[in-house]
């Protein structure tokens, strides 16, 4: 995923800030991890930096860099659709403690609706239901709720 900052380690080389989630979370072999990486920031012009410093390039090519990163694992996934709110529950894992289709058609009378006038609700009362349901059948704090349950 792309941001407003590139977010590189400023005392690795480009080519070294493309290789290092490759080195943490593939098995590819370091020739593999550096072979990819030239090939990533080849496909965003960067190919003749690979030995500079962050610090060394403008921001706008620290951005490409940042890219050429995010694209270095998993490409499908930098593209995918980010979690809008209120959060959809088929674009977010779904959890053994869910609310089935059944159970919430009876909750839903229970819990009250958003009154008019107010803020347009950040979570659907279903997902604040879920994510009680997810603290109290895990016995884990609120605080500790995964990030894609209400907080």
């Amino acid at each position: 995923m792309a941001t407003d900052k590139a977010a590189l380690y400023d005392s690795l080389s480009i080519q070294e800030n493309v290789t290092f989630p490759m080195g943490r979370h593939s098995r590819k072999s370091a020739e593999d991890q550096k072979r990819r990486a030239q090939e990533l920031l080849a496909s965003v012009g960067m190919q003749q930096d690979l030995d500079k410093l962050p610090s060394e390039i403008s921001g706008g090519m620290q951005k490409r860099v940042g890219l050429a990163r995010a694209l270095a694992l998993d490409p499908e996934r930098a593209f995918e659709k980010p979690i809008r709110y209120p959060v959809d529950m088929e674009f977010r894992q779904a959890y053994d403690s869910d609310v089935t289709d059944a159970e919430w058609e009876y909750l839903e009378f229970f819990v009250p609706a958003v009154l008019p006038g107010g803020r347009p609700p950040k979570h659907t009362r279903r997902e604040i239901i879920n994510g009680i349901c997810y603290a109290i059948r895990s016995g884990g704090a609120w605080k500790l709720l995964p990030h894609d349950l209400p907080p």
